[in-house]
């Protein structure tokens, strides 16, 4: 695969937001760490670290802190929600197709996980993975 750049932006677009297993979490401001693993790669990619508010009505209803992509081509699916453990499937279609699979696992103040991708193309195939981790850093403004 020669132009993963497409790709990587649209994981960096899924993985900021991750499924939340709606158990004990409190609301308020988190602080979201991605680390990207790609294979072919040359160097591993930074981390990128974003922070995003979860309302109560976010937590409650659990699949609305599922990975929502940009990119009206990606379905997130199979969202299921066990005790603080929270898992799903997604599909991308058209331009940088992939799929994958991820779990988050959460407590009041602190959450970790990891989806996995599998992108084909050109007779090649990337495969992914987004370890995530977050910590509530206080309440929204």
């Amino acid at each position: 695969m020669t132009n993963r750049a497409p790709v990587v932006l649209l994981l960096l677009t899924l993985s900021p937001v991750p499924a939340f297993a709606a158990g004990g979490m409190q609301p308020g401001l988190w602080e979201v760490t991605t680390r990207m693993q790609m294979t072919g790669m040359p160097m591993q990619m930074p981390a990128q670290t974003v922070r995003h508010c979860y309302t109560k009505q976010d937590i409650e209803k659990g699949d609305r802190t599922v990975p929502q992509a940009e990119d009206k081509n990606c379905k997130v699916t199979d969202y299921k929600l066990r005790g603080n453990t929270a898992t799903w499937s997604i599909v991308c279609t058209g331009q940088g197709a992939m799929s994958g699979t991820g779990t988050m696992t959460t407590s009041a103040t602190s959450f970790t996980g990891m989806s996995k991708y599998k992108m084909r193309g050109n007779g090649d195939t990337m495969d992914m993975v987004a370890n995530i981790s977050g910590k509530r850093i206080g309440d929204c403004k």
